[in-house]
């Protein structure tokens, strides 16, 4: 299964930087664009601790969340969803969507975000044992989301080491045509196969770049 980083072009060389140093940046998660990232709900009521031992779990649990990072990426790549996903993250067809494949990279762990009714809810904890909430927090998004199928690899530096990963690159036909022309030679050198969108009410679909004329945005030969 392959997940996607959707992007915009407007920061060129940060796009390139994925490619040539095969590297993702993990983001802090309380600057993510959902505002009600890593909020959570406990019932004190549920509990036998006291009130002070209550404070001492949750601010353990908040101090685990500071020291994570996200790295997110999405399971749409041709679906009627991809139509939110480009426009939303890959600005209008104009960016590019940057296809990962795991299975053969051992130390890095996608993990599908759970979507839910409200907020995470955290089951019955302790002062001691707070180790993993802060990640069930931070794989927890409210239902309004869903559409896109996100999956979220949890790490504590700037940078996601994903060498050998990168499998295909998607760039939107709305792409200024000198990007297209970048990206498709740096992927030539990396034997990365390139492919560009298309729309339909099927959903978003993509041809291999080799086919396709960037002066008139169509397929070659229509």
């Amino acid at each position: 299964m392959l997940l996607y980083k959707y992007r915009s072009l407007i920061h060129f060389n940060k796009t390139l930087d994925i490619i040539q140093n095969e590297q993702l940046y993990c983001s802090e998660w309380s600057k993510l664009n959902d505002p009600m990232e890593g909020v959570f709900t406990y019932p004190l009521y549920a509990d036998d601790m006291n009130e002070l031992e209550v404070r001492k779990a949750l601010s353990n649990i908040r101090e685990e969340k500071k020291k994570l990072r996200v790295c997110s990426l999405s399971g749409v790549s041709d679906s009627m969803n991809a139509y939110l996903m480009w426009s939303h993250y890959g600005n209008e067809f104009r960016g590019v969507a940057f296809g990962y494949d795991f299975s053969n990279l051992p130390h890095i762990k996608a993990e599908e975000i759970n979507y839910t009714k409200g907020f995470a809810s955290l089951p019955k904890i302790s002062p001691s044992s707070c180790d993993g909430h802060a990640t069930d927090i931070l794989l927890s998004k409210m239902a309004c989301w869903n559409y896109e199928n996100e999956y979220r690899i949890l790490h504590t530096e700037k940078f996601l080491d994903v060498k050998e990963g990168l499998k295909k690159v998607i760039i939107g036909h709305r792409a200024d045509p000198n990007y297209i022309e970048a990206i498709k030679t740096i992927c030539s050198e990396k034997n990365i196969n390139v492919y560009i969108t298309g729309c339909g009410e099927a959903g978003v679909s993509f041809d291999k770049l080799p086919d396709w004329d960037y002066a008139t945005r169509s397929k070659k030969g229509h």
